[in-house]
């Protein structure tokens, strides 16, 4: 007979009570992770369900009616996602408004949709949602146009995007990267392209080619602003958009959006021409004056030492001949 046969067995008793104790934490070690999903996976879905709204748009063929009015009942639904809008503007911020209220990620303070792409512009920088680089499901910016941006290609950093607005339809379009201003990610995550679409869009009806100029702000400026310039209210299935943006005869820039600062006085006209798959072009023009004058920049002058009830005459200086007074009573 052993001599402790009581300590031995107290001994593997404890031996299997720290072994009970311990399998709840190798049981909580060994079980499936959770199935919640991640921020970055939500966002990764999100994202393909931007490209997808924006491929269904693209497939239903949607243009103006008629051609160069920003008009048609689908055009109408874009607008209704944006408060205020204007019924006949310029849609792609309007198209791209809608597209993300669809997705349940709303641009714009508290949501209602932003229908100028400056805007959207300045609401990304300010919300932490600008970036230089681009992923599927982000909206992709130029001076005065917007898209969404389908399918990102890094080996030669360019991709594709479907925009309203451009051609007077919902189009896809190819782009380089370096085209852009800059991205809104609306989304978190690294999504990946979508699959290629099995069935083509629908065919957009023949248009004839016509080159249309827009210009922002306006075609009346001071000297040292910038004018934006888009040739996206063209006619026609427009492959080149070329132009003469300081009047010297010469097509010296492309793209189809440009910009051009004007720093003398003086009429300047700024030509443009598109050119089809064809080859087939339209030209036109457009008038840009840049007046002789400046904003006049103010200068007070007040008396530094007056007493109570003392007559002040204040003079304001300015350029050019921006002067006047005024008098009033000092009563502090």
């Amino acid at each position: 007979m052993p001599p402790y046969p009581r300590r031995s067995r107290l001994l593997s008793r404890a031996v299997a009570a720290c072994a009970l104790a311990a399998l709840p934490f190798a049981m909580a070690s060994n079980a499936p992770a959770s199935k919640q999903p991640t921020a970055d996976a939500a966002g990764v879905k999100v994202a393909a369900r931007i490209v997808r709204l924006a491929r269904k748009e693209l497939a239903h063929g949607v243009h103006e009616i008629p051609d160069g009015s920003n008009r048609a009942p689908a055009i109408y639904r874009y607008d209704l996602a944006t408060t205020p809008h204007y019924y006949g503007a310029p849609w792609c911020a309007y198209f791209a408004s809608y597209i993300a209220q669809r997705a349940g990620v709303p641009i714009g303070p508290g949501g209602r949709g932003l229908g100028y792409v400056p805007t959207i512009r300045a609401w990304a920088k300010a919300s932490g949602k600008w970036t230089q680089r681009p992923r599927p499901g982000e909206l992709i910016t130029f001076p005065e146009h917007v898209g969404i941006v389908e399918a990102v290609y890094p080996s030669s950093h360019t991709l594709t995007s479907i925009e309203g607005n451009y051609s007077n339809g919902v189009h896809r379009v190819w782009h380089r990267w370096r085209d852009s201003m800059g991205y809104v990610r609306l989304v978190g995550g690294d999504p990946a392209n979508p699959a290629p679409e099995k069935t083509p869009a629908k065919s957009l009806p023949h248009t004839t080619l016509k080159a249309r100029i827009s210009a922002y702000p306006r075609t009346t400026i001071a000297p040292g602003q910038t004018v934006d310039f888009t040739s996206l209210d063209s006619s026609g299935n427009v492959v080149k958009s070329n132009w003469d943006l300081d009047g010297n005869g010469h097509f010296d820039s492309t793209g189809s959006s440009v910009s051009h600062r004007y720093d003398k006085p003086g009429r300047y006209t700024v030509k443009l021409k598109v050119t089809d798959s064809a080859k087939h072009t339209s030209t036109t023009s457009l008038t840009i004056t840049v007046n002789n004058n400046r904003a006049p920049v103010a200068v007070i002058h007040i008396p530094s030492d007056v007493t109570v009830n003392q007559d002040v005459t204040a003079t304001a200086d300015g350029l050019p001949k921006a002067e006047t007074s005024l008098r009033s009573r000092a009563e502090f």
